[in-house]
């Protein structure tokens, strides 16, 4: 991650142990979102909203991933169910043989 921008690791271990890890959080920064970047431009010509832009991507996605649900084990096995029936095609009637 780092190498990528700076070919000489030395550059990066003479730093100042706040600025190596300041530097390595900026750098990881940069890694996630050039990860969304590509997981938006994947899901963009598929997604019903026409009108969704990188920021309003990245922003949705920070609330969905900030969501906790507090469900009991029957919950999530419930969930995981209807998962499992939608991932196999059950929910459409359609059967995988």
């Amino acid at each position: 991650m780092l190498l990528s921008r700076y070919n000489n690791i030395d550059y990066v271990l003479n730093m100042c142990w706040e600025d190596g890890i300041n530097l390595i959080n900026k750098a990881q920064e940069k890694v996630t979102e050039q990860f969304e970047w590509q997981l938006y431009c994947s899901i963009l010509p598929h997604s019903s909203e026409k009108d969704l832009t990188f920021d309003k991507f990245r922003n949705k996605k920070k609330t969905i991933n900030n969501k906790k649900e507090n469900l009991s084990i029957e919950e999530i096995l419930e969930k995981a169910e209807e998962l499992r029936k939608v991932h196999q095609g059950k929910h459409l009637g359609v059967v995988k043989s």
